[in-house]
């Protein structure tokens, strides 16, 4: 059962539809959203601070604030300046914990106002992204240093064949990378996320 903020957030199609545009999700019916992204849930086996990189409007955090039961202060780094300005307005208490920010700089991240360590990070592998690359590996690399020890990174693959995203899985495994674990959103689904524990 949702927290009662968190269904006024979602009580019409006009709200949804803004929220779910914001996260580059492009649907006016919450249910499509959480059927497409609940699973991600499941790797948040502990509580913490967050990174959502790529954060968007920052409603997958707030989400997934509802789709555990585990307590977590979330932020986000996008380049999109507009998200960035949304996420803080979805989280007016914690509007501080949101930058813009590229991936490529998040040596940047305390300069930023943000923390360097998190226990979580979750990251949305955008669809170009290839871990045959020794630069897009390198990132990857960096990405795992701001994760704080006994933390956990994410990684959400979202293209819309499964066979890509096991592609890339079985790419960041070729390189030495092997996930500590994975799940499927479902047999019938595309969805991937695994993810890398320190």
């Amino acid at each position: 059962m949702y927290s009662q903020d968190f269904q006024n957030l979602i009580s019409t199609s006009d709200k949804i539809l803004s929220l779910l545009e914001g996260s580059s999700f492009h649907s006016d019916d919450f249910l499509v959203w959480e059927v497409a992204r609940k699973f991600i849930s499941q790797a948040v086996t502990h509580s913490g601070t967050i990174l959502d990189i790529g954060c968007g409007n920052g409603f997958l955090l707030r989400c997934l604030q509802e789709w555990q039961n585990y307590p977590l202060i979330p932020y986000g780094i996008d380049t999109n300046s507009e998200f960035i300005g949304k996420a803080k307005l979805l989280f007016p208490n914690q509007s501080q914990n949101f930058a813009v920010l590229s991936i490529e700089n998040l040596d940047k991240l305390v300069s930023a106002g943000l923390p360097d360590k998190y226990d979580l990070i979750y990251w949305n592998v955008w669809d170009n992204w290839d871990f045959d690359s020794d630069r897009h590996l390198e990132i990857l690399k960096d990405v795992m240093s701001h994760v704080r020890p006994g933390g956990r990174l994410i990684l959400g693959l979202y293209y819309t064949e499964s066979q890509y995203n096991l592609e890339k899985v079985n790419q960041l495994k070729s390189h030495g990378f092997p996930p500590d674990g994975m799940t499927k959103n479902s047999p019938d689904k595309w969805e991937i996320v695994c993810w890398f524990d320190k």
